[in-house]
């Protein structure tokens, strides 16, 4: 839940920016959290359900990478 509050200030902030949130078990507690979950994917936050098997800097630009294995979760 907290990351997808981040990624909606986010978005709002930076509308062209692009977000994607990964993760391997999706659960949040209390009310309209589904709601909440359509509205950050309406703006634009992708959700892959992963496990992030590398970290790592790009030499060239200093930018950083991830290696991942998963799926996008519709």
């Amino acid at each position: 839940m907290a990351a997808t509050k981040e990624a909606i200030l986010a978005k709002e902030h930076e509308p062209d920016l692009e977000v994607t949130i990964f993760f391997l078990d999706l659960r949040a507690f209390g009310k309209d959290f589904d709601r909440y979950y359509e509205r950050a994917k309406n703006v634009g936050v992708r959700y892959v359900r992963s496990f992030i098997s590398r970290t790592f800097e790009m030499p060239d630009t200093k930018n950083l990478a991830l290696k991942y294995f998963g799926r996008t979760s519709d």
